[in-house]
Parts: C-alpha cells; sequence; structure tokens
C-alpha cells in the first residue's frame, strides 16, 4: 500500500548498505542523511526502531548498544532514492527531456523548435552543425576489407581522407557514379574508374555532344595554360570570335640559330598518302605514316615504330603536322627563288 503517488520503481532504487561488525557502537555511512528517519537499520534481522535505537547525522550511524563481532547488520536509505539505475527499454520517451536538450553545455545540443541538432554548440545553423577548433567527421566500415573515412577541417581548408589505406571518393546517382577520385594518387576519372593521367574523361555522348564545354570572356584570355618545370610552354586562348593554340616561340627561349637549308629536297622526302583508320572505314583523308615523316622531320612525330607497352599493347605513334610548316615555308621559298632566277634569264 503506497500513501501518495506510488514511486517509480523502473527508474530508482533504494540504495541498501551491508556493515562488517564488530563490539562498538559507531559506523560510517556510505550516503550523508539527515536524520535517523532518513534510513531503516536491521541487525539480525530485526528492524530497529529509529532515534530509540540509533541516530543518524550526515555519514555518522550511532547505536543505543553496541554490537558484537558476527552481527548481522545494514540498512536501507529512505530519505530519497539515491541509487540510479537504467530504466527498461523504450521506457523514455522525448517527452521526459527537457527543451531544448542541452548536455554538457553545448556537447550535444537538440534544437526542438527548428528541429536542428548541434554538436559543440548550442546555437545550431542547420539541421546539423558541428562546431570545434578542427572539426571532424569519421565514418568506419566493420567489413573484413572495409575502408575507414574521415571528413575535417582545421579552419582553412576541408579535408576528405581514407585512414589506413586510401580509398576512392564517388559522386552519383541511384548506385551509378560518373566521378571517381582516387583519394591517395589524385586521379579523377569521369565516366570512367580506370585512370590513365591524373584526369581521364571517357564521355559516349552523340554527334553534337560536347566533353568540356568552357565559357570565357569575349576578350583575349588563356582557358588552358600547359606547364612543366621549365615554365609555361603552350596555352590554349580564345578573344570575341576566334581560338588560337599556342605553343613557346618567344626569341629569349631560343639559342643556335641557323637558317633551313635545302628544304626543297628534304620536302621531297615526305610521302602523303590517302587513306581510312581501320576504326572509322567510312572516312577517307590525307596524310601521313608517321615512322617515314620520323626520318624527315623527327620533331613533328612522337613515338617509336611498333612500339608496344609493357602489357603487350600497342603504344602508337603520334604526329603534329604544325612541325612542318617550317619546312613547308622554306621549300616556297626556295622554289620562289629558283622562279625568279628563271624569269630573269
Amino acid at each position: 500500500m503506497y500513501l501518495g503517488n506510488q514511486p517509480a520503481l523502473s527508474y530508482t532504487s533504494f540504495a541498501k548498505q551491508d556493515f562488517s561488525t564488530s563490539a562498538t557502537t559507531s559506523y560510517t555511512l556510505d550516503n550523508p542523511v539527515a536524520n535517523a528517519n532518513e534510513l531503516a537499520l536491521f541487525i539480525n534481522f530485526v528492524r530497529q526502531e529509529p532515534t530509540a535505537s540509533y541516530s543518524a547525522s550526515g555519514t555518522t550511524l550511532t547505536l543505543t548498544e553496541a554490537t558484537s563481532v558476527g552481527d548481522d547488520m545494514y540498512c536501507v536509505y529512505l530519505g530519497k532514492a539515491v541509487q540510479t539505475v537504467t530504466p527498461p527499454n523504450n521506457s523514455v520517451t522525448g517527452d521526459k527531456l527537457s527543451k531544448p536538450f542541452n548536455y554538457d553545455n553545448g556537447t550535444l545540443y537538440l534544437d526542438d523548435t527548428n528541429n536542428r541538432v548541434g554538436i559543440g554548440t548550442t546555437s545550431p545553423n542547420a539541421e546539423l552543425e558541428i562546431k570545434a577548433d578542427t572539426p571532424e567527421i569519421r565514418i568506419d566500415s566493420t567489413g573484413a576489407s572495409g575502408r575507414n573515412y574521415k571528413i575535417h577541417s582545421d579552419g582553412d581548408e576541408l579535408y576528405l581522407e581514407g585512414i589506413g589505406s586510401s580509398g576512392s571518393f564517388k559522386i552519383g546517382e541511384d548506385g551509378t557514379y560518373g566521378v571517381n577520385v582516387d583519394l591517395g594518387s589524385g586521379n579523377v576519372m569521369i565516366g570512367t574508374t580506370s585512370p590513365d593521367g591524373k584526369l581521364t574523361v571517357n564521355y559516349q555522348s552523340p554527334s553534337n555532344g560536347a566533353k568540356f564545354n568552357i565559357t570565357n570572356s569575349s576578350s583575349a584570355s588563356n582557358v588552358l595554360v600547359f606547364n612543366n618545370t621549365n615554365g609555361t610552354v603552350g596555352y590554349i586562348q580564345t578573344n570575341g570570335s576566334s581560338t588560337s593554340y599556342n605553343t613557346s616561340s618567344d626569341h629569349r627561349l631560343k639559342e643556335n640559330l641557323v637558317d633551313i637549308e635545302d628544304a626543297t629536297s628534304r620536302l621531297k622526302q615526305l610521302k602523303p598518302k590517302r587513306f581510312n583508320f581501320i576504326a572509322d572505314a567510312d572516312t577517307t583523308v590525307d596524310g601521313f605514316l608517321a615512322h617515314e615523316v620520323q626520318t624527315v622531320v623527327p620533331e613533328a612525330i612522337t613515338g617509336e615504330k611498333d612500339a608496344v607497352n609493357e602489357d603487350g599493347t600497342p603504344d602508337y605513334q603520334g604526329i603534329d603536322q604544325s612541325k612542318l610548316v617550317p619546312l613547308l615555308v622554306k621549300t616556297i621559298q626556295e622554289l620562289e627563288a629558283r622562279i625568279t632566277e628563271l624569269e630573269n634569264k
């Protein structure tokens, strides 16, 4: 039977203290009390009368008569429930928490008015805000071969990094990932997971599609600049109506200047042909075979004839036909000189 509200036994319990007895009247309590009525004392399983059999104040318990060695003595604290126990599962609802919920001065803050969560702040500005000198979010995989990641900031930069192994960062939709970044090498892949350089793009588009669309101002400016350890070696520049593809040609970059001689003889060694590429059988074009040009204008050709990669795949040669222009110009000049000479005879 209870007088008043029934105690919430699911959440608290009355603390019990056992004593090791001896021939004495004085004992020390584990929990302070205001008076003898705040605890029930049992000696040899008989409840003692408060005040008449014992008095209590603070942590001091004083008996009217001394106990004997081996007596069974314990007390139960009645003044208030001093021992907190774990509530049963699913027994505490959000309505029982103070609102807004603020644990440890902002360590965890629940803003019920705006439905926001703050970690390290009592004024979150978004659904989730983490505030610290160097805030960090860590994602750990429990899989056998799972990688761990963390997103963190030093105040100036935002970092995404793999922990223990590099892994990759993917951007996509509905399980299809169009952008992949290898966090270890820094290689960026668009439309592929097989890098062939720092940036690899694999884009299958209609004939009018664009792999890259660069919009610039109408004034002359560079949209792409190529550099190596020697400095700038080329750039693509646009203006209001056209595009220029430029390579380094400043006189201050050059030495050992001599005039081209006998350009006509060299030009005659070139063997222009008409052909189609195997991959495009329906298109016939004019051009050269790279290895044939290489013996005449070697700087126009990259690679070696019939070269293969380490895996046995062909390492194809390439040609920069603009490198043939100086020879063509010099040949025209030589022919012009010969024509003039013949006309003067």
